[in-house]
């Protein structure tokens, strides 16, 4: 089975900085829908790979949140995987702004999910896997991405 993906990463977003994202929202999205649509006849799934924001001001988030549901509506998305990055989280942890933000978007029920960690099932044995970004103190590791598992492999994540 074949899922087309658009994968969107690191949009920085702040209006405290003039960009081309604050100043065109919304020919930004059409021309990036109007540039799928000429190459694509589908995208199945929209996967958000972290800073959405800019260090961790989600203040003028409602405009890049009105841009990502855009290009949700018009490219048709079956569903959104957004995970956060490192400039959004608030002093390390995953703030309830990002929360509130992912919650608004085209989210499926995850079949198994934590703080930080979700599992969904897209089809038959088909798995999208979400970690979030955290950041441990104690060895300044941190990690953030998505995978995709066969029920075999996912049994591992169990």
């Amino acid at each position: 089975m074949i899922h087309n993906i658009l994968h969107i990463s690191d949009l920085h977003f702040t209006t405290e900085d003039k960009s081309y994202l604050t100043e065109n929202a919304e020919a930004f999205v059409q021309e990036l829908t109007r540039e799928i649509q000429s190459v694509e006849s589908r995208i199945d799934y929209l996967f958000i790979t972290g800073d959405i924001v800019e260090r961790g001001v989600w203040k003028d988030s409602k405009i890049v949140l009105d841009i990502l549901v855009k290009i949700e509506k018009e490219l048709d998305i079956k569903a959104t995987f957004c995970v956060n990055g490192n400039h959004d989280l608030d002093n390390g942890i995953i703030s309830e702004e990002f929360k509130s933000f992912r919650s608004k978007l085209k989210i499926i029920d995850s079949t198994f999910k934590t703080d930080w960690f979700r599992a969904t099932e897209i089809a038959k044995n088909h798995w999208i896997i979400e970690i979030d970004c955290f950041v441990n103190v104690e060895d300044e590791h941190s990690g953030t991405g998505f995978k995709a598992l066969s029920n075999d492999q996912f049994d591992e994540y169990k």
